[in-house]
């Protein structure tokens, strides 16, 4: 018995002419698109190379600019809380008068606390309905002696923490005077990304972060993977 061939088994598959054109076409442009993608990755990569020195440059430039706005930030916290007026309402136990003083004197200020010397009352109530950042800020203002700054707040509420202590009248030959109590405030947080947020840039991308959480973002955010980073200061800022 004769076998049959092959080509009696299984016709070929063929397109039918009036879709090849259509069907060239649509290849053809996907072909395109494709060499076109990669052009445009390699483009912006050798840009990105390029223009790395620029970007070294102003990272520096904005990580001082940051770290200047919060020591002037500290430095007038510090001047407020040295006022002889604040120190005698606060010792005489006068909060409401005192954080009227510290308001009208710094109207960005909100959220005003006035904590007792120990800090008991901040840590004897719920630590997490209490923010740990505004502890953690309020144990180094206690700690530091001089006023402090920090990001608090979570997701789109972020704002800046600003912590000092406030001491007795200094004592002639005391280098330590007591502590009365310590203020707790906040800030918005553009008065530390201002720099950030009004940097021109010659392309790439740069962020603004405290810790893992990224405060504010300029540029290209494909390119966030490649994202280099400068401290600011000693604390958990960087740019």
């Amino acid at each position: 018995m004769a076998r049959k061939k092959k080509s009696e088994d299984t016709p070929g598959m063929q397109i039918p002419p009036h879709l090849r054109v259509p069907l060239y076409a649509v290849f053809a442009a996907l072909a395109i698109a494709a060499g076109l993608g990669i052009l445009w990755q390699v483009w912006r990569d050798y840009t990105n190379d390029e223009i790395k020195p620029q970007m070294a440059a102003l990272r520096e430039n904005l990580a001082q600019s940051v770290e200047t706005n919060a020591d002037q930030l500290r430095s007038r916290m510090d001047a407020l809380m040295a006022s002889a007026e604040l120190r005698v309402e606060v010792a005489a136990g006068d909060e409401n008068t005192a954080i009227a003083r510290v308001r009208k004197a710094w109207p960005e200020l909100s959220g005003i606390e006035l904590h007792d010397a120990r800090l008991d009352d901040a840590f004897s109530q719920d630590m997490k309905s209490q923010g740990f950042g505004k502890l953690a800020l309020l144990s180094a203002a206690a700690n530091q002696g001089k006023a402090v700054v920090g990001v608090v707040g979570s997701g789109s509420s972020l704002q800046i923490g600003i912590s000092a202590p406030i001491f007795q009248t200094p004592v002639p030959g005391v280098a330590d005077p007591a502590r009365l109590a310590v203020l707790y405030a906040l800030l918005p947080l553009a008065q530390l990304a201002e720099p950030v947020q009004n940097a021109a840039l010659p392309g790439g991308y740069i962020e603004l972060r405290s810790g893992t959480a990224v405060l504010l973002t300029r540029g290209d955010a494909n390119l966030q993977h490649k994202a280099e980073i400068t401290r600011i200061g000693s604390g958990d800022l960087a740019v």
